[in-house]
């Protein structure tokens, strides 16, 4: 679940909690936020100081008080200038919550015009919605509520200001707090501040990333501690940059002594959820009668998970932390992240299979020097493996043994499954759960791990077209295409949803725009829904003048429909950030034309081999008389590319890009 308006540091802020609660309209009646409005509009920049800038954050506030009695109370004070169209989005403000636990008071909330006058916000302005996205799934998540905020007047000079307040009734996890802030958005900010309150005795642990040590004061028996920045200049995105948690000054802060409280914590709220039911069992055994080993149930088990459960998309901190009861998830067919996973824990349980609840971050990597529940948005399974044996070793307890693949050879202890991913086949992982550090939750004790990272042959799409060359220049091609890993769960969610007069046109709609004017024959593309089989696709297609005729020859271009046809990623000289894939991969091209009858070769490019650290790429062509044959490979070898590498790494691209733009020059010696 996304939060909004478009403001970073609150939503990261907000990421720690489970939602707010009800709001009222409610008057100020403390100094301290009349100095900070006066203060940042008496301070305010000039439009002309940030002349790219959509808004400017005059004062983004966010103070954060932990009472003795484990509630707290988190107060949002932001004030916004709006410098160009862009910056209008920030006149509606939108705050999730679950009322289940959450209230909310707004203290106040208007816009000060170009000219100078303030206008409140009307209550008329102000209204409750749940979310259209969750409205079906009201069983489960009926709580989860939107408050929206209308702000008045908006225009282009004018300021926003508003302050909020979330009341928690209780902390999430017993007599701890943990939260997080970030001093910096795509928008300028003059002034970034956070506060704690807490009381005195109250300790906690802190990462403090590109931002000062805070000052440290003391009122009656509390402690307060204020970090802030001061101008901060509007972030510049890129494309396939890291996420904003290593990239912009951070704090975070966490009283959670160790992982283990964490998975103690969790094993209490959680193991009461992944109990099976009579239903649940009865399901189970249906699914594995006559599976012999604990892989084939496993896979059995996972694939009616996947297939049959829908996924209702929440980060784990937006619902709370609690799953559903196993016995309602199997029910109603539908749970989010946390719900999926304690099914499928009940469910190998009935199966005699070991397996453990996973929280993991989908976004980034956690600090594991700060543990804390706040961490982690996504929840996922691991199972226990035996270590390797000889392939005809037969399993003679509940672990799981996985030949084939190489899995055994660097995935570690443990297979780790996300049944949220319902295109995602057994084995495999979404690039967002790959080479993450994670908490097992485990009854006695917790354990840290990393998920894998896939090798490039476990990602791959490979294409085998045979063309047929016509004397006109029209070429007529027979494709096969086979996927694994990554490429196999892309090309599930691309086409799995679509009837199949959609698949047809969204395949001849994408040859077309690497092959302009292809006329897609036939095409047939394996079973969808089957998440044993490897995605494979095959399909014919016409082109006129495909081959291009400069007098009495002709010039082709082998590199049919692997090509390198943008170098958008590396169009700047430098980068502020590095490239981030997530995932390694390989693409390859296996192409025989045959030439007309009597067609020669007149030129040939050379076969070109790049080898680097973080990328491969290989061209083969053979002149074989009556045929010609190309093979291209194209491979990436690392999931991040340094600022360091950059330079190299474009190069890198723009070679390749340059060599699928060679051409075959043939000539025809009857017409000479």
């Amino acid at each position: 679940m996304k939060i909004k308006p478009f403001k970073l540091a609150l939503s990261f802020l907000l990421l720690f909690f489970s939602g707010c609660g009800s709001l009222s309209l409610h008057p100020i009646h403390r100094m301290g936020a009349l100095q900070d409005s006066l203060s940042a509009i008496i301070q305010q920049p000039s439009v002309s100081q940030y002349p790219e800038a959509g808004a400017i954050y005059l004062l983004d506030k966010a103070t954060r008080i932990i009472h003795s009695d484990g509630s707290s109370e988190l107060i949002i004070h932001q004030i916004i200038k709006i410098c160009r169209e862009r910056g209008r989005r920030f006149a509606e403000v939108q705050i999730p919550y679950n009322e289940a636990f959450q209230r909310v008071r707004i203290d106040f909330a208007h816009t000060i015009t170009r000219e100078g006058k303030k206008i409140e916000v009307k209550k008329s302005a102000i209204h409750t919605i749940t979310p259209a996205s969750l409205a079906p799934y009201a069983a489960l998540y009926s709580s989860l509520r939107t408050k929206t905020i209308s702000m008045p007047a908006v225009g282009l000079g004018s300021t926003i200001e508003y302050k909020y307040r979330i009341f928690q009734k209780k902390s999430l996890m017993k007599n701890h707090f943990w939260d997080g802030f970030y001093f910096q958005s795509e928008e300028p900010f003059v002034l970034s501040k956070y506060v704690l309150a807490l009381p005195e005795e109250r300790r906690f642990k802190k990462a403090e990333k590109g931002i000062a040590p805070p000052k440290v004061t003391e009122k009656g028996n509390r402690r307060v501690y204020i970090w802030e920045k001061r101008d901060i200049p509007g972030l510049i995105p890129e494309p396939q940059m890291p996420p904003l948690s290593e990239v912009v000054p951070l704090l975070s802060v966490s009283s959670v002594k160790d992982w283990e409280e964490v998975a103690s914590w969790y094993w209490d709220l959680a193991k009461s959820r992944t109990r099976p039911d009579k239903a649940i069992r009865r399901e189970v055994h249906r699914l594995i009668e006559g599976k012999k080993t604990s892989r084939e149930k496993l896979r059995a088990i996972y694939n009616y998970c996947s297939s049959n459960i829908r996924y209702v998309g929440l980060e784990i901190g937006i619902n709370g932390y609690q799953p559903h009861e196993a016995a309602k998830v199997f029910w109603l067919k539908y749970g989010d992240c946390k719900d999926k996973a304690a099914l499928l824990v009940a469910m190998l349980q009935v199966a005699g299979i070991k397996s453990y609840l996973v929280l993991i971050n989908t976004d980034h990597q956690i600090d594991i020097d700060l543990p804390s529940p706040g961490q982690f948005n996504h929840c996922i399974v691991a199972v226990p493996i035996q270590e390797k044996r000889s392939p005809k070793s037969t399993l003679t307890n509940t672990s799981l043994k996985l030949p084939g693949k190489g899995f055994l050879e660097y995935i570690g202890k443990y297979i780790f499954l996300d049944t949220t991913a319902e295109v995602c086949s057994f084995g495999d992982l979404p690039i967002g759960d790959q080479n993450r550090d994670v908490l097992i939750i485990k009854e006695k004790g917790a354990e840290l791990a990393k998920t894998p990272l896939y090798r490039p042959e476990d990602n791959c799409c490979q294409r085998r077209i045979e063309v047929d060359l016509k004397e006109n220049g029209a070429i007529f091609a027979r494709a096969k295409v086979t996927t694994c890993g990554f490429y196999n769960l892309a090309y599930r969610a691309s086409f799995r949803y679509l009837r199949p007069v959609e698949r047809r046109k969204r395949l001849a709609e994408d040859l077309n725009r690497i092959c302009p004017g292809a006329n897609l024959r036939e095409f047939e593309i394996s079973d969808l829904t089957d998440l044993d089989k490897p995605v494979e696709e095959h399909y014919t297609f016409f082109a006129k003048n495909y081959a291009i005729k400069i007098g009495d020859k002709v010039l082709i271009k082998p590199a049919l429909i692997e090509a390198m046809r943008s170098t958008a990623l590396v169009s700047a000289e430098k980068r502020s950030y590095p490239i981030l894939f997530q995932r390694k991969w390989e693409r390859v091209e296996d192409v025989s034309i045959n030439l007309p009858a009597g067609w020669k070769v007149e030129t040939l490019p050379k076969s070109l081999s790049l080898r680097y650290p973080f990328g491969e790429f290989d061209v083969i062509y053979k002149d074989l008389g009556d045929k010609i044959i190309y093979r291209r490979r194209f491979r990436i070898t690392q999931p991040e590319i340094s600022i360091v590498d950059y330079s190299e790494f474009k190069q890198f691209y723009e070679t390749i890009a340059y060599q699928d733009r060679k051409g075959i020059i043939l000539v025809n010696p009857a017409t000479n």
